[in-house]
C-alpha cells in the first residue's frame, strides 16, 4: 500500500531560504495475516471430537490410561503450594474469588466426570493448552504493563474466552461454555499454570 503525501515549503520575505516543493511516496507493507479455512483453522479440534464420536459410537470409554499433556495440566507446577485464594489476593483479585473458585470446581468436576475417556482427555487437553498459550501471549503482558483490572478483564475476554469458545462451538460434544472457559482460567490458575502477578 502505498501513500502519497505532498509537501510544500516556501520561504517568508526578505528570506534566504530555499523554496522546496516534491512528494513523498509512503510503502507500508500490507499485513497478511494467515487466513485459513474454518476446517483448517479448526482441524486439530475436530479431529479431536472425531475421536471422541467413534470412542462413544464403539463403546470404548473405559479407562486406558491418562495422556501426559492432561497429567500436566491437572498437575501442580510449583514446588511451593499456594491455594487460588491466595493466588488471587497477592495479584489484587481477592474479591473474585468466591466467584471463581465455583467455576473452577465446577470445570473440575466437569472434567472428573469425563477423565475415563482418552477421547475427551486429548479435548480437555488441547483446550486447556490454548487458554494457556493465549493467557500467556495476551494477558501476561498486560499484567506486566500494569494495565488496569477492567482493561485486563476486556483482553481476557476478547483474547481468550471468545477465540477457545469460538473453537469448541465448531461441534461442542461436551457441552462446553463460556463459564466453563473461565473456569478452566482458574483451574489453570489454581495448578499454577498461569499467573495473575
Amino acid at each position: 500500500m502505498s501513500k502519497e503525501i505532498e509537501i510544500s515549503q516556501e520561504a517568508g520575505n526578505n528570506s534566504e531560504q530555499y523554496s522546496s516543493v516534491g512528494s513523498m511516496h509512503i510503502n507500508k507493507p500490507v499485513l497478511n495475516l494467515h487466513n485459513t479455512s474454518v476446517r483448517d483453522k479448526y482441524s486439530e479440534y475436530l479431529q479431536l471430537v472425531e475421536e471422541f464420536e467413534k470412542e462413544v459410537n464403539e463403546g470404548n470409554t473405559s479407562l486406558i490410561g491418562f495422556i501426559e499433556k492432561i497429567q500436566h495440566y491437572t498437575s501442580n507446577i510449583d514446588t511451593e503450594v499456594i491455594g487460588l485464594h491466595e493466588k488471587l489476593r497477592r495479584a489484587g483479585y481477592e474479591k473474585q474469588y468466591k466467584r471463581v473458585n465455583y467455576l473452577k470446581e465446577k470445570y473440575s468436576k466437569l472434567y472428573s466426570e469425563n477423565e475415563l475417556s482418552l477421547a475427551t482427555q486429548k479435548i480437555h487437553a488441547h483446550i486447556l493448552a490454548k487458554i494457556w498459550t493465549l493467557f500467556l501471549t495476551y494477558v501476561n503482558p498486560a499484567i506486566d504493563e500494569g494495565y488496569s483490572k477492567t482493561q485486563i478483564s476486556a483482553i481476557m475476554n476478547e483474547q481468550v474466552i471468545k477465540p477457545v469458545e469460538e473453537i469448541i462451538t465448531q461441534k461442542n460434544v461436551l457441552n462446553l461454555d463460556s463459564s466453563d472457559i473461565v473456569g478452566m482460567i482458574y483451574f489453570l490458575t489454581g495448578n499454577c499454570h498461569i499467573n495473575w502477578d
